[in-house]
């Protein structure tokens, strides 16, 4: 069964196993609260999930998405080649996620964030991509990430509607064949 907290403020959430068909834990509009040594499996739904939050930190957690009751009994087991689980942080500020395990399940989701750190992350075995970045991001520290066998996903990184450019390109017309100066060149 999910834990679902609403408008907690300065919550020390520690040292529990959640292993659940559904969510694993979702948080909503909470501040200053601290998820520690969490272990989640959540096959069906999302392993953690942060919406409006503030001022929260996931800290030495395990996200799984294995079969139902098989992170409890020991056995990591799974039918499901393609579940669900990982982490969701939507409309959210001043987030830290630091020595985080993912593993058999989605990846890392920033929705619309501001002040997000993202240090010390393991994933393993993602099915899809494993870090999706979307909508209005501010301020977003992302580093010593380890991702080991992506099941599926063209690219590791997939920015939503952000334009990219490749290196070479002019950054006015698109063109490959000259380096930005544009006068007179580009039609």
């Amino acid at each position: 069964m999910a834990q679902h907290f609403k408008d907690l403020t300065g919550v020390t959430i520690e040292d529990i196993v959640i292993d659940t068909a559904g969510d694993g834990l979702v948080l909503e509009n909470c501040r200053d609260v601290t998820v520690a040594r969490v272990t989640i499996n959540a096959c069906d739904g999302d392993g953690i999930r942060l919406i409006g939050c503030t001022g929260v930190a996931i800290v030495d957690c395990a996200v799984y998405g294995y079969d139902t009751g098989s992170v409890a009994d020991g056995t990591f087991r799974y039918r499901t080649p393609w579940p669900q689980g990982g982490i969701k942080v939507l409309a959210s500020s001043h987030v830290t996620v630091s020595a985080v395990v993912l593993e058999h399940c989605h990846g890392l989701v920033l929705d619309t964030v501001d002040d997000v750190r993202v240090h010390g992350l393991s994933m393993t075995d993602i099915c899809g991509v494993p870090l999706t970045l979307r909508g209005r991001g501010r301020r977003v520290d992302l580093g010593d990430i380890d991702v080991c066998n992506v099941m599926s996903g063209p690219r590791a990184v997939q920015p939503d509607r952000v334009p990219a450019e490749r290196p070479g390109q002019c950054g006015q017309c698109g063109n490959d064949d000259h380096e930005g100066d544009c006068v007179g060149q580009c039609a």
